[in-house]
């Protein structure tokens, strides 16, 4: 049920009242009006579940007439997104030059079959053209086979032999080009906090990138290699290096047809602010990606990725009410709502900014509420602990502050191989905060060094500023140093 219902809400309203209407056209037809009341209710969240929508449609458990009506409007689904020719979000040239050459190629094998050789011809070497211009290498490989087999020539065969040899060569270093590329960036998306792992594990990939890159003249190969490089500096907290490459990437697919796409500008747009916020380059930063929003169609990974940004740069400056209205925008995103990750995410982001707002109380209440983000022990739970125990001491609950942090030092204990040296340090300056009856002066000058450590957030003490740590412990003891010394001043 869930692959149904994803379905039906990947759909534009446009795309929702086609295939609606196509159901109205056709009520009389067996099954067309079940079909349009199962998406119907689909498309309202009235229903979750097969019981849920056999019992709407036929007052009975699931059966087989239900999953094949299941199926029937699954398939209907699929027609109306190949008659729309692009997906939502990342409309681009790059995608519908494929549908249509793919298209060609489907309608010239469609003529081989009936014979009409002349017309099939012409139909795939229009084809061909687009597959060799936009470096569609599997394609134009099947589609010049196949005009060999419609026009046959021992001149021309021999030319496509050579040519064919040539275009697998290619292929080869495409799909190894492909392949070194995941091998870099895949293990980020499924462990946070963990890039020091893979890090030393980069460089052979990034060399097998680097020759394929220089070996050919393919935008493909050169789009991997950059993406990897630019992933690999960022890990490695080379952030001017990083913002060059991504220019260099931004430029690459401005002027490659091959590998020219809306999603790709706004991803290398993307990574040019995420270097910009890194080196601190606060107006840099937003400009950057307020431009890419601009660019970037609603309710794409994309735009969520350049809100995530946005609300990163503002917290980062304090500007607390631009950090709401992005913050509005996302929790209404229908992204954010079906996903429980990324509820659970920009939930915490709004304790973040409640924080921030001095209501703590609430604070607390939305971190309860979304505790789910926390199961990620190596990241998420470290930035929800650390809020959690600033709460507390804004509310002066020192008692829970100390079985806390107690709490927190048993994690260590537990978990000692894992790269947490900058949240240990975080600890030691809350404890002894703690030791020293929250006097902020004194814990300050014991621990000056430390707090610029933590401050410069480099090396060991690095925090991703679009993650799970957005407000730090020193800054916060920093501000509280400031008000209480403000505060002996007035007195």
């Amino acid at each position: 049920m869930e692959g149904i219902i994803a379905l039906i809400l990947a759909l534009t309203q446009k795309e929702f009242l086609m295939l609606c209407n196509g159901y109205k056209l056709n009520k009389t037809a067996q099954n067309e009006g079940k079909k349009l009341q199962l998406a119907l209710a689909i498309r309202a969240k009235k229903i979750t579940t097969d019981t849920e929508a056999a019992t709407l449609l036929y007052n009975k458990p699931p059966n087989s007439t239900y999953r094949e009506l299941r199926n029937q409007l699954k398939k209907d689904v699929h027609n109306v997104l190949l008659t729309t020719t692009h997906s939502v979000g990342s409309k681009t040239n790059f995608q519908e030059v494929l549908y249509q050459c793919r298209k060609l190629s489907t309608v010239g094998y469609n003529l081989y079959t009936r014979n009409a050789l002349s017309a099939a011809n012409d139909t795939l070497q229009e084809a061909l053209s687009i597959a060799e211009k936009y470096e569609f290498t599997q394609d134009a490989l099947l589609i010049n086979g196949l005009l060999q087999i419609i026009t046959p020539n021992g001149n021309k065969f021999k030319k496509y032999k050579t040519w064919k040899e040539e275009k697998i060569k290619v292929l080869e270093r495409e799909l190894l080009a492909f392949d070194a590329y995941y091998d870099i960036t895949i293990p980020h998306m499924v462990k946070k906090n963990q890039e020091h792992l893979f890090a030393s594990q980069h460089q052979p990939f990034i060399e097998i990138l680097s020759k394929l890159s220089s070996e050919t003249q393919s935008s493909n190969i050169s789009y991997f290699y950059y993406r990897a490089s630019i992933n690999n500096e960022l890990i490695n907290q080379n952030f001017a290096q990083a913002l060059s490459l991504s220019k260099k990437l931004l430029d690459l697919v401005q002027n490659s047809p091959g590998v020219y796409s809306l999603q790709r500008l706004s991803t290398a747009s993307i990574l040019i602010g995420i270097s910009y916020l890194e080196l601190k380059q606060y107006k840099e930063a937003t400009d950057n990606a307020l431009k890419t929003l601009k660019t970037t169609t609603d309710q794409s990974i994309n735009w969520l990725v350049t809100l995530n940004l946005l609300f990163a740069v503002y917290i980062a400056e304090r500007k607390l009410p631009e950090a709401k209205d992005i913050l509005q925008k996302a929790l209404k995103s229908k992204m954010v709502t079906t996903n429980s990750f990324q509820k659970a995410k920009w939930g915490y982001y709004e304790a973040n900014l409640h924080f921030l707002e001095n209501d703590y109380k609430h604070c607390l209440q939305i971190l309860v509420r979304y505790s789910e983000i926390a199961k990620d022990k190596t990241g998420w739970y470290m930035g929800f602990r650390l809020l959690e125990l600033l709460c507390l001491i804004e509310l002066g609950d020192f008692e829970f502050v100390a079985i806390k942090l107690n709490s927190f030092k048993q994690f260590f204990k537990r978990n000692h191989s894992i790269n947490l040296h900058r949240y240990r340090s975080v600890h030691k300056l809350l404890a002894s905060l703690r030791t020293h009856q929250y006097n902020y002066a004194k814990t300050y000058s014991i621990h000056q060094v430390l707090i610029t450590e933590l401050e410069q957030a480099s090396g060991a003490f690095y925090r991703d500023p679009m993650a799970f740590e957005l407000i730090t412990v020193e800054k916060w003891l920093v501000d509280k140093l400031v008000q209480s010394t403000q505060k002996e001043a007035i007195r």
